[in-house]
């Protein structure tokens, strides 16, 4: 057997070799594709980034966050029959920015800590109250507490967003009011809340939740380095700041300019829309002409002695629709650019 005999088999081999391979990993990548087309599915992926595109050109700034997990209520087949059970699914979800407090010098979702308002209903808080890392009797003394009136309170803006969300007339909220932490904790706090084995002087990556006065969920964050399950955009940045600035803002200056324009073409199709004029009450034989013309109407007047000037005279408002049309148009491209 030569050399070059064996460089060949030796080559043939290599690309079979790498061929397989190849197979392999685009075999591996469609069976990852479904399945996060499934988590996507089951954890309704597409409803949440809908709202995180909305959120994102409306305010300027948008929150995903995930993967979490909730409980849900599944259909399952336990030999011939068909059962409801408790499911642990993977869920994401987009924060309103309305509901997103950051620490006050945080430049990001990552810096200093986070914390998010969320509204449940009491059967959200049943579900979780024996899941890990929930206090079990905490829960059960605020559902007790909340049986009249669910926890809840009255935050600045509030009443600006139920109205600019269509929600100021519907009737009282009866939803739980939860908030959520996710940042360091002392780790004296912690030993208060029942967490063990804490040195009272370090500080913890944690995520808390507590509603009113208590507190419902003590766990490690799913990052040991404490990276937070939140993830911001921004539709344009500003520097230094926590938020940016969506569409409404960036198109302001221009939609104003635009309204103006249109405010006054408005204003000038109804000045021009007829003539003007004025008359010498005085001159007229009958004074109820001033108020009753009509096309082809002769109004009878007197000249009275040393009158020189006209009794009566009309005039006409020139129409400028076409250059006001065309700066409102230029407006609208502007605020398009912008």
């Amino acid at each position: 057997v030569t050399d070059e005999q064996i460089e060949t088999v030796e080559a043939k081999a290599s690309e079979a070799y790498k061929r397989a391979l190849d197979e392999d990993a685009k075999d591996k990548a469609k069976a990852m594709e479904k399945l996060i087309q499934d988590q996507h599915e089951e954890c309704d992926f597409k409803a949440a980034f809908r709202e995180f595109q909305s959120n994102l050109v409306t305010y300027g700034t948008a929150f995903l966050k995930g993967p979490f997990t909730i409980k849900r209520k599944s259909p399952k087949w336990e030999g011939k029959n068909r059962v409801i059970v408790d499911k642990i699914i993977p869920a994401c979800s987009a924060p309103s920015p309305h509901d997103i407090f950051q620490a006050p010098w945080a430049k990001n979702e990552q810096d200093g800590y986070l914390i998010e308002r969320i509204k449940t209903y009491r059967e959200g808080l049943s579900s979780v109250r024996k899941m890990e890392h929930y206090q079990t009797k905490e829960i059960e003394d605020l559902l007790s507490e909340g049986r009249a009136n669910p926890i809840n309170s009255i935050q600045i803006g509030d009443d600006a967003r139920a109205s600019a969300e269509n929600k100021s007339l519907t009737p009282a909220d009866n939803r739980f009011e939860v908030w959520q932490f996710t940042g360091p904790v002392p780790g004296y706090m912690l030993e208060d809340w029942g967490v063990k084995d804490c040195i009272p002087s370090e500080e913890y990556n944690m995520e808390v939740m507590w509603s009113g006065s208590h507190v419902i969920k003590v766990m490690p964050m799913w990052d040991e380095a404490g990276v937070r399950p939140y993830f911001r955009a921004v539709f344009k940045a500003r520097v230094g700041s926590f938020w940016g600035v969506g569409v409404p803002h960036l198109m302001s200056a221009s939609q104003d300019r635009a309204n103006t324009l249109m405010t006054a073409m408005v204003d000038n199709v109804n000045w021009a829309s007829g003539p003007l004029g004025w008359i010498d009450l005085n001159s007229l034989v009958n004074p109820d002409d001033a108020r009753n013309f009509h096309p082809r109407k002769l109004t009878p007047v007197q000249s009275r002695p040393g009158q020189t000037g006209k009794p009566m005279e009309f005039t006409s408002i020139d129409l400028k629709v076409g250059e006001l049309s065309r700066l409102y148009q230029t407006c609208l491209t502007d605020a398009d650019n912008e």
